[in-house]
């Protein structure tokens, strides 16, 4: 696909609201993480590529693909 990547990185200790392969919208939530007072919502509109876990930061690495 192409168009412009956005990498977000969210702490892994909360459940994702997200999967690969689901259109998000800017604003939307990504995922719960109690230990916070604010949500992690997604900067941009677009699909999200890849979720990956980043063990040694306990941080998941997600990558949304907007619309060229």
């Amino acid at each position: 696909m192409s168009g412009q990547e956005t990498i977000l990185r969210v702490s892994a200790t909360g459940n994702l609201n997200v999967r690969v392969g689901e259109r998000v919208h800017k604003g939307q939530q990504l995922s719960e993480v109690p230990s916070t007072d604010s949500p992690s919502t997604a900067p941009v509109s677009g699909l999200i590529e890849r979720i990956q876990l980043d063990p040694d930061n306990h941080e998941f690495v997600i990558v949304i693909t907007a619309p060229a």
